[in-house]
């Protein structure tokens, strides 16, 4: 029987989800959620499923397998916890909040759930990345002493109009978004924990 599958968010983003969950065998993509009533009449069109207008009517409505998660960040948790309670397999696009007391409580509903939860921290398996993992892994590098990333990005450019710039949707800037990535990279290169963090940011040419 195929995995049942709804996307929630039918963005940008989201319709790539949506597209790739269509043509996958062994899935299918049953419903979608969006809270715009030009995005659902667009999804049913598309895909020829029905669209709701939010996480607990689709979980309420259909036998979901499995739901990606594909909103601003700041409606991340409530959605992945809805769906966890509900024991649908989750996968959320990054970040999996903006609270890290939020992101505890997520993965204690997938575990007691039984349920997997995922994040969107693709850019790990990247050749570069996987070169770069593979030499420090082997000694080739030594022992990291500083580590200096760079992101080059015309963020603010290519984000003004969307809900990336909102604080109230994104839950902050460049770092909750892309930059975000790169600290997953970071962590996931070096395994280590954190011991103090300090951020600077700025917005020259922005104005």
């Amino acid at each position: 029987m195929a995995v049942q599958v709804a996307v929630v968010g039918l963005g940008r983003m989201g319709q790539q989800h949506a597209i790739g969950y269509s043509k996958m065998d062994g899935v299918s993509l049953v419903a979608g959620v969006d809270v715009d009533a030009s995005a659902r009449e667009q999804f049913e069109s598309e895909f020829r499923a029905p669209a709701y207008e939010s996480v607990e009517e689709v979980v309420d409505d259909l036998p979901i397998d499995a739901v990606s998660i594909v909103t601003p960040h700041t409606a991340h948790f409530e959605q992945a916890l809805t769906t966890l309670e509900a024991g649908v397999a989750t996968f959320v696009e990054k970040p999996l909040t903006v609270d890290p007391d939020k992101a505890e409580k997520l993965v204690e509903a997938a575990n007691e759930q039984e349920c997997p939860l995922g994040v969107g921290y693709q850019r790990r398996y990247v050749s570069p990345v996987q070169e770069t993992k593979r030499r420090l892994m082997s000694g080739d590098i030594g022992v990291p002493r500083m580590v200096s990333c760079h992101l080059a990005q015309n963020w603010l450019a290519t984000s003004a109009e969307s809900w990336r710039t909102d604080p109230e949707l994104s839950g902050g800037g460049l770092v909750f978004d892309t930059g975000s990535h790169m600290l997953e990279k970071l962590l996931w290169l070096l395994e280590g924990t954190p011991t103090q963090v300090a951020v600077t940011a700025d917005d020259r040419g922005s104005r």
